[in-house]
């Protein structure tokens, strides 16, 4: 009788240890779960640095590019004033105009100096794939020189392809947050529109006259 009650307990005893056995599996289940979405997150936001270092590499060089072009621009614009300007003047000796000479010149140098093209304005642009797929980083002035429009119309016709334009500044402050929002686990990627703040604002430029 008694090994009978002591193999009953016996069972009982297993049974218990098989329980525990089984809440413990569930616990580290659990415990890895949370360790596999802190990891993902840390991904995440990750992915999101290496997203603002590319666009400011990108902009660094749109810069560079530009400030060169808007050098290369001005001094174009210095030396063909001079050449209308000698060449007016010359003309008009030659041809002994009523008009001095020099004041033909003068206005002929005078529109090769008023003569102007956009530089310098950069922005980032987000499409409909959202952060962090669908980032691109548009030379808007360069498009206007080479397409020969204003830059309104560039921004117009980006836009009208469903991308949000933005300033640098506003794009970065829209990924900080984005990133805070994902390590908290209240978002995650792509984010489409992150925190409610991908607002459109207009990019700024930073050398050269616009349009």
């Amino acid at each position: 009788m008694e090994s009978v009650m002591a193999y009953r307990q016996r069972i009982e005893e297993l049974r218990s240890e098989a329980r525990a056995l089984w809440d413990a599996l569930g616990d580290l289940d659990k415990a890895f779960a949370r360790e596999a979405e802190r990891l993902r997150r840390h991904d995440q936001a990750q992915c999101l640095d290496g997203l603002k270092e590319r666009v400011t590499q990108e902009i660094t060089e749109i810069h560079y590019t530009e400030s060169s072009a808007s050098c290369s621009f001005t001094e174009g614009k210095l030396i063909g004033g001079l050449i209308k300007f000698a060449g007016g003047a010359a003309i008009a000796a030659v041809s002994h105009s009523k008009e001095y000479s020099l004041s033909v010149g003068a206005k002929l140098a005078q529109d090769e100096f008023a003569r102007t093209k956009p530089f310098g304005t950069v922005a980032v642009a987000v499409g409909p794939g959202g952060v962090p797929d669908d980032v691109q980083v548009i030379a808007i002035s360069k498009l206007a020189r080479n397409q020969s429009l204003p830059e309104s119309a560039i921004r117009t016709a980006v836009e009208a392809k469903g991308y949000r334009l933005m300033t640098q500044e506003s794009f970065f402050n829209t990924l900080d947050k984005l990133k805070d929002s994902i390590l908290k686990g209240t978002q995650s990627l792509p984010a489409i529109k992150p925190v409610s703040v991908l607002s459109q604002a207009s990019p700024s430029s930073h050398a050269g006259a616009n349009e």
